[in-house]
């Protein structure tokens, strides 16, 4: 049985027990069989195979399909965080800082593949639940409130601000997107994407 991960640990308020272990070892097998081979009936059956335990087992930590998504959603997010507050606090100042929301979301696609591919179909399935797209937005609002965060170290709260902090995540998203869903590596996409989004931040940054 494999270690805790402690982002794991902390995201999902749980202790180092044999029972959250497993727990752990669930998820991670989620994250691989549904980024590789989608949400069908069978995915129970499939991650309870790759982790060598009984179905039972796995629907005794995650009720329905969508529970175990939600999981490894929540999971391959709180992964993404934890890059990006690395780059953070590695930052010296407000333009460091918003580099280090793009750096560590280009960090969270290199080391994590297979979390993105997750993520995407995950946008598949909210657009038809309810209860996935209120979890989506959460992390949405909270992505917002941390470039927010850092525009208003150098200027006050506008709609301006607002926006361009919104803007900025989704330039982000939108290239990570476009990145796990087409095949053209022609271009530098984490330049591209740094440009725009310090052309976006720069009129809230101090000179």
């Amino acid at each position: 049985m494999e270690r805790m991960d402690p982002i794991f640990a902390r995201g999902f308020d749980v202790s180092p027990s044999k029972g959250d272990r497993r727990r752990f070892e669930i998820v991670q097998a989620a994250v691989r069989c549904i980024a590789d081979d989608g949400l069908d009936g069978g995915i129970l059956n499939r991650v309870a195979e790759k982790v060598g335990i009984q179905r039972s087992n796995v629907a005794y930590y995650f009720k329905t399909k969508e529970d175990l998504l939600e999981a490894a959603v929540r999971y391959a997010m709180l992964c993404g965080q934890a890059l990006t507050q690395e780059r953070i606090e590695r930052a010296r100042n407000a333009r460091e800082r918003v580099d280090a929301i793009t750096d560590g979301a280009f960090d969270w696609r290199e080391r994590y593949p297979d979390q993105l591919r997750l993520l995407l179909l995950f946008y598949f399935h909210c657009m038809r639940s309810a209860p996935l797209r209120k979890l989506h937005s959460q992390f949405r609002k909270a992505g917002w409130e941390r470039v927010r965060l850092i525009l208003r170290e150098s200027s006050p709260a506008s709609r301006a601000l607002d926006s361009a902090a919104k803007a900025i995540q989704s330039e982000i998203m939108g290239i990570l997107v476009e990145l796990g869903s087409t095949q053209d590596e022609r271009f530098d996409y984490r330049g591209c994407c740094l440009a725009a989004c310090r052309e976006l931040a720069a009129p809230f940054l101090r000179s």
